[in-house]
């Protein structure tokens, strides 16, 4: 027979889960990042809550994921593309930056970022996060090629 939980009885979790329901409960990093992109406690929780795809990303399920938030946008599914950009904000890109500016992710995260409807104020501060995580590692790229042009 399964035990179910009481208020009387304590169960030990595996690992404690943090509890945020102010910014003030947020770490320090967290709280500037949300102040420096001007996002909110939810956006910064969803951001928390979603899983990473750095193990599992590569070119094809990049390709899906754009065509994804792209679809979703078009058809104004905005909970879908900020589940989404959540997913792309938390990858490392940098492995498949080359097809990130092939299939447009730049193009698309700039769409996100530029959306007006009043049900949209998430996915378009997930879409300036994203299309300032992509310019900021096409800087990183462009620096890295100098770099190497200078050494030649």
């Amino acid at each position: 027979m399964t035990e179910v939980a009481s208020p009387t009885r304590t169960v030990d979790l595996p690992h404690a889960v943090p509890v945020f329901s102010t910014f003030a409960d947020l770490p320090v990093e967290y709280q500037s990042f949300a102040t420096r992109h001007e996002l909110t406690l939810r956006d910064v929780l969803g951001l928390l809550n979603t899983p990473s795809l750095n193990e599992h990303m590569n070119e094809r399920r990049l390709k899906v994921l754009v065509q994804q938030l792209e679809t979703a946008l078009q058809e104004y599914e905005y909970q879908i593309s900020e589940v989404i950009m959540c997913m792309l904000i938390r990858c490392d890109l940098q492995r498949v930056y080359g097809v990130a500016c092939e299939c447009g992710l730049g193009w698309v995260a700039r769409q996100a970022g530029r959306q007006t409807d009043p049900r949209a104020g998430a996915t378009a501060r997930l879409g300036r996060v994203l299309k300032y995580k992509l310019e900021n590692l096409a800087a990183s790229k462009l620096a890295s090629v100098r770099a190497e042009e200078m050494r030649v």
